[in-house]
């Protein structure tokens, strides 16, 4: 956007945050290269899958999997779901 779209608007939102839970902050930071790949990821891809996994919490089977899954594919840096690399 330009600086006179920006302007009109207020400014530019601020920037998304994403929170991590302790097991799963531990979990990303438990190898070197899986959290560095994980902050070098877009934000909303990040956002996108904290969330994913957050919303199995309830159901710790399914919660667990898809930690393990992400974390797998992150030490990989490979992104997954509807963004492709």
């Amino acid at each position: 956007m330009t600086k006179a779209g920006l302007d009109a608007i207020g400014g530019a939102p601020p920037a998304p945050r994403v929170r991590l839970a302790r097991d799963v902050r531990a979990g990303l930071a438990a190898d070197r290269e899986t959290w560095r790949n994980y902050r070098r990821m877009p934000l909303a891809y990040r956002a996108i899958r904290i969330g994913w996994i957050e919303g199995a919490r309830a159901r710790p089977d399914v919660f667990r999997t898809r930690l393990d899954y992400f974390l797998a594919m992150t030490r990989k840096n490979r992104q997954f779901g509807m963004v492709r690399r």
